[in-house]
C-alpha cells in the first residue's frame, strides 16, 4: 500500500514537472511573436516611396482610364482650318472679317498684308475661335468671296491627354509622400537626398502642367487661317506705258548686242576683204 502511494506521488511529480517545462518553453515564443517591429528609417521610407510611386502608376491607369471614359464622353480634338478666297474689295472684306470674329467670340492672333506683282494685294489672318463656333465661322467666312481653297483637319489627343493627367496625379501623390519624409528626416545626407528627389518630381509636375495647358488652349480654341486675294485683272490702262517702256528697253538692249557683235567680227571682216582684194589682183595679173 505504501509502495503504491509512493509510485502515485512520483507520477504526479513527473506530470507537474513536465507541465512546468512546457509552460516556460512556450513563453519566449509567445513574446517574440508579439514583439514591436523595427521602425523604418527615412532612407528606407524614401526607397519605399519610390517603389510605391511606380505601382500606383500601373494600377491606377486602368481605373483612371475607365473613370475618364465614363465621365468624359467627348473627345479631345485640336481643329484647324485653312481658307483662301478671292475678293474684289479687300478693305470691305477686312471690316466684315473683324465683325465676324467679334460675333463668334474669337480674336485675331495675327494679320499680314502682301503685294502680289504690281496690281494685286492679299490679306492673311490667323483667327482663334471657340471650338463650338468653328464650323459656323468657317461657313460665314466663305461668303466673303469666291472660294479657291479649303482645308479642315482634326487631331485626336484624347489618349495623350488622359495619360498626362494620370501621370500628374501620381506625381502629386509622390510629392506629398516626399514632403512627409522631409519632415521626418534628421540626418543632413538624408535631407539632401529627399530634397533632390522632391525637386525632380516638382520639375516633372510643372512640365506636365504646361503640356496640359497648351492642349487645353488648342482644344478649346480652334485655329482658322484665312487668306483674301484680289482677282487678277484682265486688262488695265496703266499697263500700256509699262509695255512701251519694256519695248524701248528691249530695242536698246538689241542695239547694244549688235554693237558688241560688230566690234568683235569687224576685224575679221576687214582681213577677209583685204585677202579677197589681193587674191583678185594676183589672178588678174597672172592672166595678163
Amino acid at each position: 500500500m505504501i509502495k503504491k502511494t509512493n509510485h502515485l506521488r512520483l507520477l504526479i511529480g513527473i506530470f507537474l514537472l513536465t507541465t512546468l517545462l512546457l509552460t516556460t518553453g512556450c513563453l519566449p515564443s509567445f513574446g517574440r511573436n508579439n514583439s514591436t517591429p523595427a521602425l523604418e528609417t527615412p532612407r528606407e521610407s524614401m526607397e519605399l516611396a519610390r517603389g510605391e510611386s511606380i505601382k500606383p502608376a500601373i494600377n491606377t491607369t486602368n481605373y483612371d482610364r475607365d473613370d475618364q471614359a465614363a465621365t468624359n464622353s467627348e473627345r479631345k480634338l485640336i481643329t484647324t482650318g485653312n481658307l483662301q478666297l478671292e475678293a474684289e474689295n479687300l478693305a470691305d472684306s477686312e471690316a466684315k472679317v473683324e465683325e465676324l470674329i467679334e460675333e463668334y467670340s474669337g480674336y485675331l492672333s495675327n494679320s499680314r498684308q502682301q503685294q502680289i506683282g504690281t496690281q494685286r494685294q492679299s490679306h492673311s489672318y490667323t483667327i482663334r475661335v471657340p471650338a463650338a463656333n468653328f464650323s459656323a465661322l468657317i461657313s460665314d467666312l466663305q461668303k466673303l468671296g469666291e472660294l479657291k481653297d479649303k482645308q479642315i483637319s482634326s487631331q485626336d489627343v484624347t489618349d495623350r491627354y488622359i495619360d498626362l493627367e494620370t501621370r500628374q496625379k501620381n506625381l502629386l501623390a509622390q510629392e506629398e509622400r516626399y514632403r512627409e519624409l522631409l519632415n521626418e528626416a534628421e540626418a543632413v545626407r538624408e535631407i539632401l537626398e529627399i530634397e533632390k528627389e522632391l525637386n525632380r518630381v516638382r520639375t516633372e509636375i510643372e512640365r506636365i502642367k504646361n503640356q496640359l495647358e497648351r492642349y487645353d488652349d488648342q482644344i478649346n480654341l480652334s485655329t482658322i487661317r484665312l487668306r483674301l486675294v484680289e482677282p487678277e485683272p484682265l486688262f488695265s490702262s496703266y499697263r500700256l506705258p509699262e509695255t512701251l517702256q519694256q519695248a524701248v528697253q528691249g530695242f536698246i538692249t538689241s542695239i547694244h548686242l549688235i554693237v558688241i557683235f560688230s566690234g568683235r567680227i569687224l576685224p575679221w571682216l576687214l582681213m577677209l576683204a583685204i585677202a579677197i582684194i589681193l587674191a583678185y589682183k594676183l589672178i588678174f595679173k597672172w592672166r595678163n
